[in-house]
């Protein structure tokens, strides 16, 4: 009897062990920089096993940041962003109210975007810089994060999902329809010592690590 009364009790204390949830990410709305709507959806496969996926879509008129001197820099005129997220987890602790979690995650970033009088540095070179009236940029980014994070429960249906890692990404630029391109050479250029403008000034194709972080709403379904 014993038995049956602590069984059901740590069932109902566990509401998401084996729960699919829809997902809300809290911080990418309000990126300064490449700001997108992200939402997804987690499959309860058994209690230690899920797998889920994430999209993401954001534009100029989607962005909640309002343009600022940051904004306009690092966003053109036609700014468009869309992404691609499948994920697995594995859940170390199923019947506890923190949920710990190992996960893979995939990604592919799809982002384009016209910039207006700027530059950009033809091949990644780091000696010169072609200064433009106007260009169209594109750029495609994907990789795998290995990531820890919590599940935590705040009410029945209700919790946060915060999570921390890290992998690798391949990162590829191209610039077309390049208007009045003038060269630059690098002693006329201001230097970028944290190297914060790679990801939107440097043509060709980049390997690197990627680091994730980040605060997700959780809504259990089921």
């Amino acid at each position: 009897m014993s038995f049956m009364i602590s069984y059901a009790q740590e069932k109902e204390d566990d509401p998401l062990s084996n729960s699919s949830y829809i997902t809300f990410d809290l911080f990418t709305p309000v990126d300064v920089y490449t700001p997108r709507w992200r939402v997804g959806y987690i499959q309860g496969i058994n209690p230690h096993w899920k797998f889920g996926a994430k999209l993401g879509y954001g534009n100029n008129a989607l962005a909640i940041a309002s343009e600022s001197n940051v904004t306009n820099e690092w966003r053109g005129e036609d700014y468009q962003i869309w992404e691609v997220r499948p994920e697995v987890y594995y859940i170390l602790s199923p019947t506890h109210r923190v949920k710990k979690y190992l996960s893979a995650e995939a990604f592919y970033i799809h982002h384009t975007d016209t910039f207006l009088n700027s530059l950009y540095k033809p091949g990644g070179d780091e000696n010169i810089s072609i200064e433009f009236d106007s260009a169209d940029f594109f750029r495609q980014k994907y990789g795998v994060n290995f990531k820890f994070g919590l599940f935590i429960d705040i009410i029945k249906r209700f919790g946060i999902n915060v999570y921390a890692g890290a992998g690798f990404r391949i990162r590829d630029n191209e610039f077309s329809n390049v208007i009045n391109p003038s060269l630059v050479l690098s002693d006329n250029l201001d230097e970028d010592i944290f190297d914060i403008d790679d990801f939107k000034e440097n043509e060709g194709t980049d390997f690197g690590v990627n680091l994730s972080l980040g605060v997700q709403f959780v809504f259990k379904i089921d």
